[in-house]
């Protein structure tokens, strides 16, 4: 994984992701974060477009791989599509951040 890498959280939402295989899986919508830690344990990766429902995987952040202009993973398609789709959790905080 990058280390070193200061972005803030507006940032990295919505950025395009891609597989090991250099192949786009979808875009970074949500971020799983352990407030006492102070860290992204996790990062929802949207895969899907408007006229398909989008299906959201939940990828642990230690399969990150790179963050540039993609955001790229240590996974193939095949695996993200091999983790169970999570559904929007109603007990989720969302915690709006300013510039």
């Amino acid at each position: 994984m990058k280390t070193g890498v200061e972005m803030k959280a507006s940032e990295f939402l919505g950025m395009k992701v891609l597989d090991k295989n250099g192949f786009e899986i979808g875009k970074i919508t949500d971020m799983d974060i352990d407030p006492i830690k102070g860290s992204i344990d996790a990062l929802n990766i949207s895969k899907g477009d408007i006229s398909f429902k989008s299906q959201n995987y939940l990828v642990s952040i230690d399969e990150l791989g790179v963050i540039g202009d993609y955001v790229i993973i240590n996974l193939g398609l095949d695996e993200v599509e091999a983790i169970e789709p999570v559904e929007e959790d109603s007990n989720t905080i969302s915690i709006d951040i300013d510039d």
